[in-house]
């Protein structure tokens, strides 16, 4: 009955169990070899750890450093950011006023071919007029004024087809073959 489950052991064996437990609880892999191994490979490991540790410190410092100095640099660069922006703002500017001066010069280029067309269709027309007022004075009254009319005309077209941007006031040349006009 409660016999079996009790068993009497004598003091000096106790004592032995309580100190190899002490023992245990103090270093539980002194009892075999492999814990000696396991115990040499877990100090390893913690150096690893320690050095690696190191390391990321060292790169928490170079990065802290470099964004640090990379502030500052930011601060030297934007004055100079600022006006290269400016800068580039202006030669659009720029751009832009030099497309609309093309264009302008496009539009009267192509005002002033057209004025050279009309004005060779007058000066046609003035020379055909020159010749029915020769024909007309032929009675001897008048003879050749139609020819004078006409080279004073034509003296006056020569010398603007060769100086088209002469500073010449050509205004008082009457470009009129045919006198002064009416009031």
């Amino acid at each position: 009955m409660a016999s079996d489950e009790y068993e009497f052991v004598p003091t000096k064996d106790f004592e032995k169990v309580q100190a190899e437990l002490a023992k245990i609880k103090q270093n539980p892999f002194l009892s075999k070899a492999e814990s000696k191994d396991m115990k040499s490979s877990i100090d390893a490991l913690h150096g690893s750890v320690d050095n690696l540790l190191g390391v990321f410190k060292q790169a928490h410092q170079e990065l802290t450093q470099e964004e640090r100095e990379s502030r500052v640099f930011k601060k030297e660069l934007a004055p100079l950011t600022d006006r290269f922006e400016r800068v580039e703002a202006n030669q659009e500017t720029i751009a832009n006023g030099i497309v609309v001066v093309s264009d302008a010069v496009t539009k009267l280029t192509h005002k002033i071919n057209g004025l050279h067309g009309e004005f060779d269709k007058l000066h046609d027309m003035i020379h055909k007029v020159g010749k029915q007022v020769d024909k007309l004075s032929s009675d001897g009254s008048n003879q050749g004024s139609g020819s004078k009319i006409t080279r004073k005309y034509f003296t006056t077209r020569q010398y603007q087809q060769q100086n088209p941007l002469s500073s010449q006031n050509t205004s008082d040349v009457n470009p009129s073959p045919f006198g002064s006009q009416p009031p």
